[in-house]
């Protein structure tokens, strides 16, 4: 039994344990602060992050065993492992969000021989004439394969995002670092966004009488009306986080030695420098160009680990910029200061549910390096299973991904990064295109809440004459 790497994956998993309980902390609301308040959902979130990461630590022990000869049954550790994860990622951490919100408000496979073989499967000679080793998924094997199709959609949409946002941000957050400006300046930016969250006020009271109306038009036209509404929410909810950077970042400015380190900004720049390289290099190896040969690096194990975890970081940074810029789904970021439980709670879902896609993304890319580990035969069983070989065999997903990080990087091009822009905002103060564009949308919210009243009033008229009905029923008794 290799102890050695046992007591290294154990010490990272302590040390990635503090770290995710300093993480929590650091980030929680004050109002979720105070030591033993919401203790179960403080000790689930730090679960849920450091459970997600496990899968990525258990490669390289795996790896170990199975060169060594370590003794350990990995089958029976990636089964409860793998279990664990699904337990929280639909049972335990979707009931524990809507608990806390509520507070507030086909299965054969066909391998070809040679990998069959090459993954220590023992083929019939039946198979052997045929070319084709046959099987059935059992239920852990059928469980990643499904864990792996879910992942492998989110992924393609926040990992292709994710692959171009997250350097660009880096980067981006260098080049306009905060700088010390004068006071004039200060203050002429102070009373901008000032003008701009008095309009995000008047637009969420707008909202909130909306409200109400919105929920009695019936039939299609409700329906329309309804999702138009849910993306107004989402909206707004996006510029007012968009608005608390920028005084976030003012404050910086107008404090300057105090509040600003450049270190830090150099740091990301650095950062920044290195994910670049990294997405590079994941671009790569996608096309088949492999740029380091695993099987003679004795740092493999610790490059598998560290081309994983990129991939889940830009997935989780990926759901950020999409939601952010997109406003079509409700996300969760994690802002210094400002990140509720349930925000960490869905972060921690989202990681559960990439994580097993990812490692089998990792694994079939590394394919060298980790072609005599257990998992990757539990991989290569749902990639030649019946349902999941259309996917594989055309590369569906590494195709879409490809499309979306293409997308990603000429949007942030064109239309730069997420900031305010003060001249446009002072020009549309002074009665620009943008006052237009807002008398007409408050012209078509006003049109909607007079057709809400009137169906108020006909359903209130209506049960009016319900009651009156059933008081004529009661007095002809």
């Amino acid at each position: 039994m290799d102890w050695y790497t046992i007591g290294v994956a154990i010490a990272l998993l302590i040390i990635l344990l503090v770290a995710n309980i300093y993480f929590m902390a650091h980030n929680a609301h004050p109002n979720d602060s105070p030591f033993g308040q919401n203790i179960i959902m403080r000790i689930l979130v730090v679960f849920g992050f450091t459970i997600s990461y496990t899968p990525i630590l258990m490669v390289p022990l795996d790896i170990s065993n199975s060169q060594s000869n370590g003794g350990l049954n990995m089958e029976t550790l990636w089964g409860i492992i793998l279990i664990i994860q699904v337990s929280c990622v639909w049972v335990l951490f979707p009931i524990f969000i809507v608990f806390y919100e509520s507070n507030e408000q086909d299965q054969l496979y066909e391998i070809p021989v040679e990998e069959a073989i090459q993954i220590g499967l023992d083929p019939s000679q039946s198979e052997l004439k045929d070319g084709v080793y046959r099987g059935r998924l059992d239920f852990l094997t059928h469980l990643i394969g499904v864990m792996a199709w879910i992942g492998s959609i989110l992924f393609c949409f926040f990992g292709g995002v994710g692959f171009i946002s997250l350097p660009y941000d880096l980067i981006y957050e260098y080049i306009y670092m905060p700088q010390p400006i004068q006071d004039k300046e200060f203050q002429r930016r102070k009373q901008i966004l000032l003008n701009y969250t008095m309009k995000l006020r008047e637009m969420g009271k707008q909202i909130e009488n909306e409200r109400q109306y919105v929920a009695l038009i019936k039939g299609y036209s409700g329906w329309r009306k309804r999702r138009a509404f849910n993306k107004k929410i989402r909206i707004f909810e996006s510029r007012s986080l968009l608005a608390e950077k920028e005084f976030r970042i003012l404050d910086m400015e107008a404090n300057y030695s105090q509040k600003v380190e450049p270190l830090r900004y150099t740091f990301k720049l650095v950062l920044g420098i290195i994910c670049a390289l990294l997405t590079l290099n994941w671009f790569a190896q996608i096309f088949m160009l492999t740029l380091i040969d695993m099987k003679l690096s004795i740092f493999g194990s610790f490059i598998f680990v560290i081309m994983a975890f990129y991939l889940l970081i830009i997935s989780v940074k990926g759901n950020s910029t999409y939601g952010y810029r997109t406003a079509c789904f409700t996300f969760y970021p994690i802002t210094e200061n400002e990140t509720q439980l349930n925000s960490f709670l869905f972060n921690a879902m989202l990681m559960n549910v990439l994580t097993t896609y990812i490692v089998q993304f990792t694994c079939e890319q590394l394919n060298s390096l980790v072609n005599t580990a257990y998992f990757y035969k539990l991989i290569m069983k749902t990639k030649y299973c019946t349902f999941f070989y259309v996917f594989s065999k055309y590369s569906i997903f590494s195709f879409f991904l490809m499309i979306v990080s293409i997308i990603t990087f000429f949007t942030l091009v064109i239309r730069g990064g997420r900031r305010i822009k003060f001249s446009e905002l002072e020009k549309n103060m002074k009665g620009g295109k943008g006052g237009k564009g807002g008398s007409k949308s408050q012209k078509n919210s006003k049109k909607d809440i007079e057709k809400g009243k009137k169906q108020s009033k006909t359903t209130l008229i209506q049960n009016d004459e319900e009651d009156d009905e059933d008081n004529d029923d009661d007095d002809d008794d």
